[in-house]
């Protein structure tokens, strides 16, 4: 009896987690080098750091990119701030610096923000078909939330060197 209800429990964990797979995909696109990454957070022998090369030189886009609007804005909010508190050649190592630690830190934060939004429509929804015609219409708004911030961003740079 025990042994046939640790067997159901896995059969359940193995379904729960190609659930949330199916919706992870859904609405972030999960490539290759994600979900290998993302198994390295998942797995019992600890987690393996990866350097993300786009995320250090694309910072605050490469966030925007993938739908971290908070993360982004707060990057770009903290850049613009030290740019009137800072002096320029501490400036430039402070940013450097920030750059780095996002290139370290990118694939974690983005598989935090992944398993929280997953895991909030999981819990929202009984259903899977509920769940995937949500995230199908949240893709949508993250992609034209996506390229109107990337066009304002673009807009006040060229501002910014016209000045």
């Amino acid at each position: 009896m025990n042994e046939f209800n640790m067997d159901y429990s896995l059969d359940r964990k193995t379904r729960e987690q190609m659930e949330f797979d199916e919706l992870a995909n859904i609405l972030f696109g999960m490539s290759d080098y994600h979900k290998a990454n993302f198994e390295n957070y998942i797995s019992e022998n600890g987690v393996k750091r990866k350097f993300n090369g786009v995320a250090f030189l694309f910072s605050a886009y490469w966030m925007l990119f993938k739908s971290m609007f908070k993360y982004g804005a707060l990057f770009i909010f903290a850049i613009v701030v030290l740019a009137f508190a800072i002096p320029d050649p501490f400036y430039s190592v402070i940013c450097f610096g920030l750059q780095i630690g996002i290139g370290l830190k990118g694939n974690q934060l983005y598989y935090n923000y992944v398993r929280k939004e997953v895991e909030s429509v999981m819990f929202a929804y009984d259903e899977q078909e509920q769940r995937i015609e949500h995230l199908e219409k949240k893709k949508k708004r993250n992609l034209i939330a996506g390229i109107t911030l990337f066009i304002i961003f673009q807009a006040l740079a060229v501002c910014g060197s016209l000045w």
